[in-house]
Order: C-alpha cells, then sequence, then structure tokens
C-alpha cells in the first residue's frame, strides 16, 4: 500500500470522524467513543478491502472497495460491543461513514488513475472523450452519504441503514460499472458489476426479512 494510499486513508478516517460527530447529541457520545469507533471502523474497513482484493486476485496488493460492503458488516457487531455502543446505531452510523470513506478514497483513484472510464465518444480533433468515472463514483458516494445521513437524523429505519447503503450502492454502482474501462470477469460481467449485483441481492433480502419479521411480530399482539 502506497504513502498516497495511506494518507487518502486517514483523510477518509477524518470524513468518518466528522459522520460520527454529526450524531454525538443524538445519541449522547463522548469524543472518546467517537474516536474509538471511528479507529475501529477505520481498521476493519482496510482489513475488509484487502481481503476483498486478496479474493478476486489471489494475492495481496491492492485493494477491492466492495470489500467494505460485502465483508465489513461481519466485523461491525463485535466492535460495537468492544466499544459498548448499540450495535444497530454503529451499523447505521458507519453504512454514512464508510460512503465518506468512498468518496475519498475515489479522489486518490483519480490522483492514481485507477478505476477510469471508457471512451465515449471522440473530440473534433479525434482526441477521446472518457467518462469521468472516478468523480462521477465520488459524487455517488457523496450523495448516498447524505441520503443515510437524513434518514438517520429523521430516526427512520434504525438497524437498517446499511442493507440500505447495500442496495443504494450495489445499484448505482452497477449503472456506473457500465461506463468504467475494466475487463469481463464473473459470468461475462466486469467484476464490479458482479459485486455490484451481490450486494443488491443480498441488502434487498435482509430489508425483506426485516420488514417480514416486523409484521408478523406486530400480528401477534392482536
Amino acid at each position: 500500500m502506497s504513502a498516497q494510499t495511506l494518507i487518502f486513508i486517514l483523510l477518509g478516517a477524518m470524513v468518518m470522524f466528522v459522520v460520527f460527530l454529526i450524531f454525538k447529541k443524538d445519541y449522547s457520545f463522548s469524543i472518546l467513543t467517537i474516536i474509538f469507533a471511528t479507529i475501529a471502523l477505520t481498521i476493519a474497513g482496510v482489513l475488509s478491502v484487502i481481503f476483498m482484493y486478496l479474493l478476486e486476485n489471489g494475492k495481496i496488493g491492492g485493494v477491492s472497495f466492495f470489500g467494505a460492503v460485502l465483508f465489513l458488516p461481519l466485523m461491525l457487531w463485535p466492535i460495537s460491543k468492544l466499544i459498548k455502543v448499540d450495535s444497530k446505531t454503529y451499523y447505521d452510523l458507519s453504512a454514512a461513514a464508510v460512503c465518506g470513506m468512498l468518496m475519498v478514497m475515489k479522489i486518490n483513484c483519480l490522483i492514481s488513475g485507477c478505476c477510469g472510464g471508457k471512451i465515449i465518444g471522440y473530440n473534433s480533433d479525434n482526441t477521446p472523450i472518457v467518462f469521468p468515472s472516478q468523480i462521477a463514483e465520488m459524487i455517488n458516494a457523496f450523495l448516498i452519504m447524505d441520503v443515510l445521513i437524513f434518514i438517520i437524523k429523521k430516526r427512520k429505519l434504525k438497524g437498517m441503514i446499511f442493507p440500505l447503503f447495500m442496495v443504494l450502492y450495489g445499484f448505482s454502482r452497477f449503472i456506473l460499472n457500465l461506463f468504467r474501462d475494466a475487463e469481463d470477469a464473473i459470468f461475462g460481467l466486469p467484476i464490479g458489476n458482479f459485486w455490484a449485483i451481490v450486494s443488491f441481492i443480498i441488502g434487498i433480502a435482509i430489508i425483506i426479512i426485516y420488514l417480514y419479521k416486523s409484521k408478523h411480530k406486530k400480528y401477534q399482539y392482536y
């Protein structure tokens, strides 16, 4: 992992800290709790994207951001117990915070020149027009973060924000990946599109199960 990437991870952690800080009064968090929550989420996030890259490529040497969507949730429950924060609350806030990290890391991609877009046309002098993939994905992460923060502030869908994040991110990334310059990898799809579908399906499944259980529990009282 390069020094530049480490710097952007640090910047992303600062954004995540701000996201947690936004909810300080809502959940009566201490600054120390927010610091611990941010550090733990950063470490878990880094491990998850490294593991996802290893899964995709069979070697260590890079990161794959879908790890923060698919594998990070497995680590959030024990972390919430460790820092003594309600698990549903930590899952919810982590979803918004992770969007902040993804947004910052896309700036790193832009500077590094990775994750580029497809050629979508040509200028009058025949120079190619490339889809601004990194910028589009950065804006996408920012918008999803704003939506999630708004919903959390309204105290809606407690415990379901992370699955909602998986749905929104999976759906939007599938579309954006169609414009990314990537080779087909699984079932004729670029690897990003495949994980986007997996993320979307898992998120939808969790939400449906939650709604079914909530409805069933409600009828038990009649």
